[in-house]
């Protein structure tokens, strides 16, 4: 038994481990908690940046005010470009006369600013082991 969740990640690894039978009362399983696949999701995304999937989690994580219009908007622009979301959102971060991107100043700031620092983890994931990229993260 236990009563911090902090405690949970050991247990539950050491009971799979050794294919012992057990029960999560009014828990949530730690690879099932948010945000323990919002950073997973943001590892995924800085290890691969076309992983769609991943970006598409944490585009509003932590909330920067994009909301679901924009992620479809950016989903069929990418698409009508013949591109990823990401390198659409390179094209918002990096402009270039004949992809103009359909969003207002105030998104489109907003968007830049996301792939900005996810290029800086790109950058960083370099750099640092993984603990500390974590920590950055």
């Amino acid at each position: 038994m236990y009563r911090t969740n902090a405690q949970s990640r050991v247990l539950e690894e050491a009971f799979v481990r050794y294919g012992t039978p057990y029960k999560l009362v009014a828990g949530t399983r730690f690879y099932e908690r948010r945000e323990v696949k919002d950073i997973i999701a943001y590892l995924r995304l800085i290890q691969n940046p076309y992983d769609t999937v991943s970006l598409l989690r944490i585009i509003n994580v932590p909330q920067r005010g994009i909301g679901q219009q924009t992620v479809a908007k950016l989903s069929s622009w990418a698409k009508s470009m013949g591109m990823s979301p990401y390198e659409a959102l390179r094209c918002i971060s990096k402009p270039k006369g004949d992809k103009e991107p359909p969003f207002s100043p105030h998104i489109a700031r907003t968007l830049a600013g996301f792939v900005n620092l996810t290029e800086e983890f790109i950058a960083q994931s370099r750099k640092l082991n993984l603990v500390d990229l974590f920590d950055s993260v």
